[in-house]
């Protein structure tokens, strides 16, 4: 217990030296479109492309594109229920694609949309690969503290200190010295926090490839279900999603 207060004086410490000191968040002024995977991976993109964040100088991280139809289905599948972050919604979600696939029709257009955004999430995957060559480690520069973030209400933010308030905001040794490494002449360093979201936008990005197979999959096992044991316990001779 005493470490848990120990640390939440020192989180509100970071605070109140970040005004006593003139610090800055412009995190809250970065503007993510929406909360699907190609949109929270590209407001990653952005900031391991910021001055202070670039592992490598030479390297330009490339944005993916995106559209309104992968936008809509992964924002209902994927960012609303949580299945990046929590496995019963996960679980939950193949469910509810095993229940589409034993509907007739309706599984039928359900398998071909998942397809579709397959077939865009590998044209996009191309990038990605593209991207994870040009640094081992994009977060080398940035600090992990959720406690912080969820105190700003961000995935990520940015702050600005001086380096004689680096050790009195509760930051380990290690992160410490690297951001003294890359304090500029006045003594001043610009850094980035960020939590597990922001991890996961670009971390889990090459998850999202099985995400969709599982889904497809579960839908013809649906199918499946339906037509070799569900219908003929019922009496239905129609093949789901055919009208054969």
């Amino acid at each position: 217990m005493a470490a848990v207060m120990s640390t939440k004086l020192l989180k509100e410490a970071f605070f109140q030296n970040l005004k006593g000191t003139g610090g800055s968040d412009s995190g809250s002024k970065v503007n993510i479109p929406s909360e699907d995977p190609i949109e929270v991976y590209n407001h990653a993109i952005k900031q391991f492309n910021a001055k202070c964040n670039r592992t490598n100088e030479n390297g330009h991280y490339e944005k993916l594109t995106n559209n309104w139809f992968y936008k809509a289905w992964m924002l209902r599948w994927f960012t609303r229920i949580r299945a990046d972050s929590n496995c019963l919604f996960l679980v939950l979600s193949f469910l509810a694609s095993f229940a589409i696939g034993i509907i007739p029709y309706l599984n039928i257009i359900d398998f071909t949309i998942w397809f579709i955004i397959l077939l865009f999430y590998e044209k996009q995957r191309k990038i990605h690969n593209l991207n994870a060559k040009i640094s081992k480690n994009p977060f080398q520069y940035m600090i992990f503290d959720p406690e912080i973030c969820r105190q700003a209400g961000l995935m990520n933010a940015y702050y600005e200190l001086p380096i004689s308030a680096l050790s009195t905001v509760g930051l380990k040794e290690a992160q410490i010295q690297m951001l003294k490494g890359r304090a500029g002449k006045s003594g001043v360093v610009i850094f980035m926090v960020y939590n597990d979201k922001f991890r996961r936008a670009y971390s889990n990005f090459g998850w999202l490839r099985y995400f969709n197979i599982v889904h497809m999959i579960v839908i013809v096992g649906g199918i499946i279900f339906a037509n070799f044991w569900l219908f003929p316990k019922l009496g239905i001779s129609e093949f789901a999603g055919t009208g054969v």
